[in-house]
């Protein structure tokens, strides 16, 4: 955890009223390698522009994260995780089905992401929430944003952004408050590593929703 406090500004909007402008300044920061807070149907994350290893760092110090417990990346669209991602048929129909929403999939990833966001492993998380904030704002990073739940290691996951200013506030330059997340739920993890499908996290997804889909 960092100690030397900074100046934490708190961006409040919702779903329904997106203020373009407050999601340029949260980019910028993103663009720049700065970490935010921003809102997911399931809680809420701390993130920072998935292609940049030192933005990826400054995660896991305020988190006081394990180096070795990867990150997800967040997408605004399905052709983000093509570029981080070796995508197979599987993959595509889970997004289909489930994107965007509280679906996480696990692939072998591509050489463009370092070995911060992975945890070192050859593989990816890569999920699309639902919020439309976060996926204006993705949008406008034009990056997919690697992310874990905002809170200190071992503490509850944010469903409200009251959660992420006890944690958070004075430690990073940007909070985007959308109110209570709508799902409270994190998302299924689901791994297309190997040939045989497997579930890594049950969430808000259910193994038989994810085996109408795929082959599990």
């Amino acid at each position: 955890m960092f100690t030397e406090k900074i100046e934490t500004k708190i961006y409040r909007m919702s779903d329904e009223s997106i203020d373009s402008n407050m999601l340029f300044e949260c980019a910028e920061i993103i663009k720049k390698g700065g970490v935010i807070a921003f809102p997911t149907e399931t809680v809420y994350g701390l993130g920072a522009n998935a292609l940049d290893e030192s933005a990826c760092k400054k995660i896991y110090e305020l988190k006081g994260r394990p180096e070795n417990k990867a990150l997800i990346c967040h997408l605004s669209d399905p052709s983000q995780g093509e570029e981080i991602a070796y995508m197979d048929k599987r993959a595509y129909k889970l997004f289909e089905a489930f994107s965007p929403g509280p679906m996480t999939v696990v692939l072998r990833k591509k050489d463009v992401l370092g070995p911060t966001v992975t945890g070192g492993m050859d593989t990816v998380a890569i999920r699309m929430p639902s919020n439309k904030t976060f996926i204006e704002l993705s949008k406008i990073a034009k990056c997919p944003i690697a992310g874990t739940s905002a809170n200190i290691s071992s503490r509850p996951s944010p469903k409200e952004c009251i959660g992420v200013i006890d944690d958070f506030y004075g430690y990073i330059p940007a909070i985007i408050d959308t109110g209570k997340t709508s799902v409270g739920i994190e998302s299924t993890i689901v791994s297309l590593v190997g040939e045989k499908p497997i579930i890594l996290r049950v969430g808000a997804i259910s193994p038989e929703e994810i085996g109408k889909v795929i082959e599990l």
